[in-house]
């Protein structure tokens, strides 16, 4: 089950903007792009709204985070007397092991057979808040799907769809079906910030009423999410709790218990446990770590110790240290930067390994915002590890360290047009026009506003950064579609002989690459065109030789390269272990262009050398094209 669409209505000053999270394109990664003040915040609390908030990341952020009241989630012109409903909706696509799963929850809990063929594909959540003039009246969920129920032997179906006129029973059958779905629903992980003070101590056995003990609830999942990605089945109830509680059956004493339980093997098995764990939580943290820094440093090591609190009749606690030879500090007193990114680490990396953990959604705002340049790109990168599969990420930026030119058909331009950054005498001034924030997705945004360059300046100061993740050299490689990015980039590694590859950009089909020859020119950019020898590529060569004045040299197609390839497009490259391959990952019989892409992108992000030697061997004229071509400009 994932969530394809957000719909929110009237949240602060929002009117109506939606967020498209469907996979026509490519990645998990959606970017919300925009100024101070431009509204991406407002969008991000607006999700994290939503029926399937993560409540024990809520109680942990709200600790240092104060979330916004219900009363602050009124429509900014109407707070003196809003009547109406907020909403924030989302639709919902449910797959076949979704269908069978229902099917089978509802035959074992209530002995009905549902009619599958009958259950929607897609169908809309939404959580309705109500106002009647700016005061709070009601809170809803609101479940737009109904199911066709029947006992085993009788021949007709009935309707169960969960409304007010329906009878008390077959509401509440429906609701078996919901609370089903609902516990399968992607969850909702809002992290406004990173900056929380890490425990001194992590109670690992309490009730989570007090703040206290919600940080220490959350925290001790963190620790279980870091044993689960070890694939060895411990956990701390049974492995260190249980162990502990055993020992207090033999030993009453609480005065003399901790002596007591030191002694024994108990002791010992606890040691190796939280040993695990601290090995793993170093070679994540410090590899990542490591890497920003650009060096290797020795050394360094989390460990992770556990003491009992006599004061608290012996309750167990954990304790998080660094290790830096043969010192040991506790987290409060590292960096500002290695302790934003050690949180950020701990509760996203992990957290993919989480058992029952399901589908989520991370909402980041401003990720790394305080933080230097390389670590902002980094954080970037791993963006890539942590989206996939079930997994998505929706993060807002204005920084151009902070875009990745493979997301940009995911990514979204941010507007509040009670602000013209356009003009700027208005910008300090109180404004008197009415707040409406949109999310535009870039390329409309672009394409209809292109005088508006101040809403997406930060993509362009990306674009003209030389060691920004959008452009790295003076050479660039201009594709046909954005759905031959991933597979060029994944074939061009193994076959390439060049130490100074170009880097490649993908237009948005053959007649759209006008714009960036005009913008490559203006930087001084050496650049190439391959287009597709269909009659849309051999006519738009026809048009950028005559429009552009591009010699023969600078757009070719790809029957110019390889006879193989005379009036095909770039999908002929693709030979039978490539088709088998996507059949394989997708379960799919009839392959489509952005199955390729998604494929070479999987590849992409986990460094998968993958035996595609008949595709490679058909790619290799192209790349040695681009090859001799670059190695001209040299």
């Amino acid at each position: 089950m994932r969530i394809v669409k957000f719909d929110i209505r009237n949240f602060k000053g929002i009117a109506h903007t939606s967020i498209d999270l469907s996979n026509g394109t490519p990645g998990n990664v959606t970017t919300l792009v925009g100024l101070n003040e431009s509204g991406k915040t407002t969008i991000l609390e607006a999700l994290s709204h939503f029926v399937t908030e993560d409540k024990i990341t809520a109680n942990l952020v709200e600790t240092v985070y104060k979330k916004t009241s219900l009363q602050n989630i009124i429509p900014k012109e109407q707070k003196s007397a809003f009547t109406g409903h907020i909403k924030i909706e989302a639709t919902v696509e449910i797959d076949d092991s979704d269908i069978e799963a229902l099917a089978e929850e509802f035959l074992s809990k209530e002995g009905f057979i549902i009619d599958k063929d009958a259950i929607p594909r897609k169908f809309a959540v939404t959580r309705d808040y109500e106002f009647q003039d700016s005061s709070f009246k009601d809170s809803s969920k609101l479940w737009r799907i109904k199911f066709l129920l029947k006992k085993k032997g009788n021949k007709k179906y009935k309707s169960f769809g969960g409304f007010v006129t329906d009878e008390k029973n077959d509401v509440e059958i429906w609701r078996v079906g919901i609370q089903f779905l609902g516990e399968r629903i992607p969850k909702i992980i809002y992290f406004p910030t990173f900056l929380f003070d890490f425990p001194d101590r992590i109670y690992i056995e309490n009730s989570g009423e007090t703040n206290e003990e919600k940080t220490s609830a959350y925290y001790t999942q963190v620790i279980q999410d870091v044993l689960d990605s070890q694939g060895k089945d411990l956990t701390i109830q049974k492995h260190i709790i249980d162990r502990i509680n055993r020992s207090k059956e033999h030993h009453s004493v609480a005065a003399t218990f901790m002596p007591y339980l030191f002694g024994r093997d108990e002791k010992k098995q606890i040691d190796a446990v939280l040993q695990q764990a601290s090995t793993e939580m170093s070679r994540v943290i410090f590899g990542s770590w490591n890497q920003i820094l650009g060096r290797n440093v020795t050394g360094k090591r989390v460990q992770i110790d556990w003491l009992l609190d006599t004061e608290r009749n012996n309750a167990p606690y954990l304790e998080v240290s660094i290790i830096d030879g043969q010192s040991k500090y506790s987290l409060s007193e590292c960096s500002l930067g290695f302790r934003w990114f050690f949180s950020f680490l701990l509760f996203t990396q992990f957290r993919r390994n989480r058992k029952d953990g399901g589908a989520t959604i991370f909402l980041f705002d401003e990720p790394a915002a305080n933080l230097h340049s390389k670590a902002q790109i980094k954080l970037l990168e791993s963006f890539a590890g942590i989206a996939g599969g079930s997994v998505q990420v929706i993060y807002s930026t204005h920084s151009h360290y902070m875009i990745n030119p493979t997301w940009l058909e995911r990514a979204y331009i941010v507007e509040n047009k009670a602000t013209n950054y356009e003009n700027e005498d208005q910008i300090d001034m109180v404004m008197k026009r009415e707040t409406d924030i949109k999310a535009v997705k870039y390329k409309t945004f672009v394409g209809s506003y292109p005088t508006k360059t101040t809403y997406f300046q930060p993509v362009l100061d990306a674009l003209d950064i030389p060691f920004s993740p959008l452009i790295r050299s003076a050479r660039a490689l201009i594709i046909e579609g954005k759905f031959d990015y991933h597979p060029f980039v994944y074939l061009r590694r193994d076959l390439s002989c060049s130490q100074d590859s170009p880097e490649m950009f993908p237009a948005n089909g053959a007649g759209s690459i006008g714009s960036l020859i005009s913008l490559f020119r203006g930087w001084g950019v050496e650049f190439r065109i391959i287009l597709d020898d269909d009659n849309a590529g051999r006519e738009g060569k026809k048009r950028y030789i005559e429009e552009y004045l591009l010699t023969e040299n600078q757009v070719v197609t790809l029957g110019d390269i390889s006879s193989g390839l005379r009036g095909k497009s770039f999908e002929a490259v693709y030979k039978d272990d490539v088709k088998e391959a996507v059949r394989r990952m997708f379960g799919v019989k009839t392959i489509q262009k952005k199955h390729y892409s998604l494929l070479f992108q999987q590849l992409l992000n986990e460094k998968n050398n993958a035996d595609l030697n008949q595709t490679k061997e058909s790619f290799r004229e192209i790349s040695n094209w681009i090859d001799s071509e670059f190695g001209v400009l040299s």
